[in-house]
C-alpha cells in the first residue's frame, strides 16, 4: 500500500494544477508535494524507480477539457526540480488523467495496471530513454 502512495504522491505533484487558484499556490502545492514524495522513496516500486528514476520529463494531467503541464526533473528517483509548465530538453513526456489518479489513489486501480492499460503512458525524447523504455515494456509484457 505504501508503495502505491508514493506513486500517488508522484501523480499528485503533477495533477495540483487543477484544483489551484493562482500559480503561487500551485507551487507551493507542488513544493509540499515533492518533499512528501522525496521523504517517502523506500516505499517507490523498484518498476517506477527503474522508469522515472533520472529524468527530465514534462508530464500532462487530463481533466475534462483541461490540460495541465508540469516539469519534473529527477536523480535517482528524487525529485531535484519541479515546476508548473514544461521544461526543456526534456527526457520524456508523461500522461495520465485526473481520474487515473483518483482511481489509483483509491485501489482501484494498480499502478502496473495503469501502465499496462496506457492509463499512464510515458513517450521518450532523447535516444538513452527510447532504449530504457523499450526494456521495460517488454518485461512488462512478459510478466503481466
Amino acid at each position: 500500500m505504501k508503495k502505491i502512495i508514493l506513486v500517488l504522491v508522484f501523480l499528485a505533484i503533477v495533477a495540483i494544477g487543477a484544483f489551484a487558484l493562482n500559480d503561487t499556490e500551485v507551487e507551493q502545492e507542488m513544493n509540499r508535494y515533492v518533499t512528501l514524495y522525496n521523504g517517502n522513496m523506500e516505499y517507490a516500486p523498484p518498476l517506477a524507480l527503474k522508469l522515472f528514476g533520472s529524468e527530465r520529463m514534462n508530464v500532462q494531467v487530463t481533466d475534462g477539457e483541461d490540460a495541465y503541464w508540469f516539469g519534473l526533473i529527477t536523480e535517482k528517483g528524487v525529485i531535484v526540480e519541479s515546476q508548473v509548465g514544461n521544461l526543456t530538453e526534456l527526457s520524456m513526456n508523461v500522461y495520465t488523467t485526473k481520474e487515473t489518479i483518483d482511481q489509483l489513489e483509491t485501489g482501484e486501480l494498480a499502478f502496473l495496471n495503469a501502465l499496462n492499460s496506457k492509463r499512464i503512458r510515458y513517450e521518450p525524447i532523447k535516444i538513452t530513454s527510447k532504449i530504457k523504455m523499450g526494456f521495460a515494456r517488454f518485461f512488462l509484457r512478459i510478466f503481466s
